[in-house]
């Protein structure tokens, strides 16, 4: 900003709007005026106003207890950000099949790497599932081949059984 001095760019803060050819404007100009030469409107304005934000345009530093709140909102930030961290941490989601990390290569093939990631993750869910299928597959043929084995040995055991008291009388 560049400031001559002994020059002011606006000789007035405020502006009044009247619709053109208004038949008021005439006597709004006259009580403005009057205020303005007694000083009434002065006065007016400097409460309304107040002082200025920066009275100090030097180019001084400002000071901690100015900015104090947003140092405060920042230290806030990070302090419930960390305590998320912790709480992720500490009380994560349930253990099951995890997917393995993607190794990336090309920054331009990421979203081809992980869906072929997404594909072989899948496969070997899949497959898994499949193993485990077969495996309940055989052992309900394990427990069925012992009940024939059983039920066998029982038909053995009699006809021993049978055949022992033929062979002795």
């Amino acid at each position: 900003m560049l400031t001559i001095p002994g020059t002011k760019i606006l000789q007035s803060k405020a502006t009044y709007a009247f619709q053109k050819d208004s038949q008021y404007e005439p006597i709004f100009s006259y009580y403005l005026k009057e205020l303005r030469e007694s000083g009434s409107l002065k006065k007016v304005f400097n409460v309304v106003a107040g002082s200025p934000q920066c009275p100090d345009q030097s180019g001084s530093p400002i000071g901690f207890d100015s900015c104090l709140t947003a140092f405060l909102a920042l230290l806030l930030g990070l302090l419930s950000g960390l305590i998320l961290i912790c709480f992720e941490r500490v009380f994560q989601p349930g253990e099951g099949i995890q997917q393995p990390p993607i190794k990336r290569r090309h920054s331009n093939y990421s979203g081809l790497v992980s869906l072929i990631d997404k594909v072989i993750y899948k496969q070997q869910f899949e497959s898994l599932f499949a193993v485990r299928n077969q495996a309940l597959h055989l052992e309900r043929q394990l427990r069925e081949l012992s009940r024939r084995n059983q039920f066998l040995e029982e038909q053995l055991n009699q006809c021993l059984i049978k055949q022992k008291c033929e062979i002795q009388t």
